[in-house]
């Protein structure tokens, strides 16, 4: 599986009032790390999906079915 559209990082900061300074300290990565996911230079892995999910409630279904591509 593969995040084709990393918006939704953008939105989930920009709807919270967050900074990615935080974003990136409740997942537990660099802010320069949470920066090259939302600018597309690297592909979000699996385990920070993983938590976005649990800190957000955000389905795990709505991201694979709007921001994904599964590829078998």
């Amino acid at each position: 599986m593969k995040v084709t559209d990393p918006n939704f990082v953008k939105f989930i900061i920009a709807e919270r009032g967050w900074t990615q300074r935080r974003l990136a300290k409740k997942l537990r990565i660099s802010k320069s790390y949470l920066n090259d996911i939302v600018l597309s230079r690297c592909a979000i892995p699996t385990d920070i999906l993983e938590k976005i999910v649990d800190f957000t409630g955000i389905s795990p279904e709505l991201i694979v079915r709007e921001h994904c591509e599964v590829s078998m």
